[in-house]
């Protein structure tokens, strides 16, 4: 791994693997979109710690992004990643 990418895996950044760049928009969409849906449901749920509602919901996104949704990711990738198709 290059120096750069472990900078940015410390900052949180995930590797969109080989997705195109508009494979990569279309699931963040649609991941965000998921979870706000997901958030609206739960509006009547009150959480103790907001952060951790936050948290949550951007580890989801995070996993989501890093699973195969539709085909976007390679076999190759997802065994790298430890993800299973």
């Amino acid at each position: 791994m290059y120096e750069a990418s472990r900078q940015f895996e410390r900052l949180g950044v995930v590797s969109g693997g080989d997705m195109t760049k508009e494979a990569a928009s279309v699931k963040l969409s649609y991941l965000l979109g998921k979870e706000e849906y997901e958030k609206k449901l739960e509006e009547g749920e009150e959480d103790e710690n907001e952060n951790n509602d936050i948290e949550r919901r951007r580890e989801r996104v995070r996993r989501g992004m890093m699973e195969d949704l539709r085909g976007e990711l390679s076999d190759a990738v997802l065994y790298k990643t430890g993800f299973t198709v």
